[in-house]
C-alpha cells in the first residue's frame, strides 16, 4: 500500500520538477461569520509508491463538524505506480468552498475509495 510521507493544507500549491511548493500554510483558520465560503482553500500531499499499488486512485472529502455532509471531495484519476518506489505528488484544489459551521471539520483521505487517514482541521469564529 502507498505510504503518506506528508500532508499539508495551504492557500496555493504547485509542482515543478517533481518539486512541491507551498504557500500559506494552516493548520486552522478563523472566520468572522458561518455561513461563509473559504478559498483557496489547497489539500497537497506525497506518497511512496509501490508495483504493488498498481493503479492507485487517491482522494479527499471535507466533512462539515456535525458529520452530516461532505462540504467538498476531489478525486484523481487512477495513477499507475508499476514503476513501483516512487515519489508522487497530489494536490487538490477547492475554490469556494463552503463552511456551513465553526469547530472541527475533518478532511479525509482515501487510496482506492478506502478510508486511510483523517485530519482534523479546526475553524474558528471570531467576534
Amino acid at each position: 500500500m502507498a505510504a503518506i510521507n506528508w500532508i499539508f493544507f495551504c492557500e496555493y500549491a504547485f509542482v515543478t520538477n517533481n518539486k512541491p511548493s507551498m504557500i500559506g500554510i494552516f493548520s486552522s483558520t478563523f472566520v468572522r461569520q458561518v455561513p461563509t465560503t473559504h478559498s483557496p482553500f489547497y489539500v497537497i500531499m506525497s506518497l511512496s509508491l509501490t508495483q504493488a499499488d498498481g493503479n492507485l486512485v487517491i482522494g479527499t472529502r471535507i466533512i462539515a463538524p456535525t458529520g452530516k455532509s461532505a462540504v467538498a471531495s476531489s478525486e484523481y484519476s487512477p495513477t499507475n505506480a508499476n514503476s513501483g518506489g516512487a515519489l508522487q505528488h497530489f494536490i487538490f484544489p477547492f475554490y469556494s468552498m463552503s463552511l456551513p459551521e465553526a469547530g472541527e471539520y475533518r478532511v479525509e483521505i482515501f487510496a482506492n475509495r478506502r478510508l486511510v487517514r483523517v485530519l482534523p482541521l479546526p475553524i474558528y469564529l471570531t467576534g
